[in-house]
């Protein structure tokens, strides 16, 4: 449980993680059931380039990065959750976005992705993260979110 306080006065947020194997246009419908307030979601594609419109439009309050438009790593807000991106350095994190949520907490979205074979996995999914996290540049709290299985949780502000 991360304990912080929220600036915009909610007691707690969802959170959903999930690595959606690509077209996620296709799948957000299903996910977007779960009534989250915050969807890190991997291997998804570019909102900003997609054609599909409904998912432009549940993706329009988020933030994405990725080397390819058809796959990369997205934090969609929801009910009111406003997000902004951290310009934290990379720390051998080839996909990562640190974003602020609601101006009181910090959020690591971390895609665990190719070339990184399964030897690999652990120390990039879990191991690299906690190195940055522990960095100097991190001085919030921070909840950290990876690929390595989805995940929904409730977090108490």
């Amino acid at each position: 449980m991360l304990e912080v306080s929220d600036a915009a006065g909610k007691d707690s947020m969802r959170l959903v993680t999930w690595n959606c194997a690509g077209k996620f246009r296709e799948k957000f419908e299903l996910v977007s059931r779960l009534e989250a307030d915050l969807y890190v979601i991997q291997e998804c594609e570019d909102p900003q380039v997609c054609r599909h419109e409904a998912y432009r439009e549940f993706a329009s309050h988020g933030l994405w990065t990725g080397e390819k438009p058809y796959k990369g790593l997205g934090i969609f807000a929801r009910n009111g959750t406003s997000l902004s991106r951290l310009d934290w350095a990379p720390y051998c994190l080839r996909h990562f976005l640190p974003v602020r949520v609601n101006d009181s907490w910090n959020l690591l979205g971390v895609w665990a992705a190719k070339p990184h074979i399964e030897e690999y996995y652990v120390d990039y999914a879990f191991v690299a993260p906690q190195r940055l996290l522990s960095c100097e540049i991190v001085q919030d709290e921070c909840f950290a979110c990876s690929d390595h299985r989805p995940l929904v949780v409730d977090i108490a502000l």
